[in-house]
């Protein structure tokens, strides 16, 4: 997933286009966090079924 290019696809960015850059695991959540990079200074933290693949 990393360096992938993906649309979010819920929440307050859904609709946003922006490159995976990161992942961060939570011993609590059984699935990693990606952090999407939207532009400027914005990261986003969603969950994989928030994401859709394009590139």
């Amino acid at each position: 997933m990393i360096g992938k290019t993906v649309m979010i696809t819920r929440g307050e960015h859904c609709g946003k286009v922006g490159q995976v850059l990161d992942s961060i695991v939570f011993p609590q959540v059984k699935e990693p966090v990606w952090c999407v990079y939207l532009g400027g200074t914005v990261t986003v933290p969603c969950c994989r079924d928030e994401l859709e693949v394009i590139v």
